[in-house]
């Protein structure tokens, strides 16, 4: 009841920075949020720059026909990519279970951080890495199923698939 005569007389007074400040006070004290802006941006920055650096890996094989990966795993990891590139919710890792070669780990766990971090965690992680950027890894990833979605995947960033190579018998 204290409480509730102090804001009503604070709401009375003239002076409305006293007021604003003793409200939150009392909200910290009462609730117990309290929100420190920039914290998930400075936390998922690193994950962020591991993405992009993976993505870039996984792009210079794939250009050079270098890149075959496990289709069961793919398919998840491009739509978590869509997903946070789309503000879309996710609930939980879907790859838990899944063992992944070293080229999909790395470009998995930065996405498994940024899920698992939390809404704010994933807002920052999208703003890091950019939606457009989170859209073409998806695409990416969804192209490394099948030699020819590969293949149509180079064709439509415009890079000349390499021949077979031949192994002298």
């Amino acid at each position: 009841m204290m409480a509730y005569r102090q804001v009503v007389s604070l709401l009375n007074n003239p002076d409305t920075h006293a007021a604003i400040a003793y409200l939150k006070k009392l909200k910290a004290e009462k609730i117990g949020w309290r929100h420190h802006r920039g914290v998930s941006a400075v936390g998922i920055r690193e994950h962020a720059s591991n993405f992009l650096q993976a993505i870039s890996h996984l792009e210079a094989a794939a250009s050079a026909d270098d890149a075959s990966e496990p289709a069961d795993a793919l398919v998840p990891l491009s739509q978590i990519a869509v997903a946070i590139a789309t503000e879309e919710p996710i609930t939980g890792w879907p790859l838990a279970s899944t063992a992944m070669p070293e080229r999909l780990s790395s470009v998995a766990e930065p996405l498994r951080q940024a899920v698992e971090s939390g809404r704010s965690a994933l807002s920052a992680f999208r703003k890091a890495v950019g939606a457009e950027r989170l859209m073409q890894a998806a695409d990416l990833l969804n192209s490394l199923r099948s030699a020819e979605s590969l293949a149509e995947w180079q064709r439509r960033r415009g890079i000349k698939s390499q021949p077979a190579k031949r192994v002298a018998a």
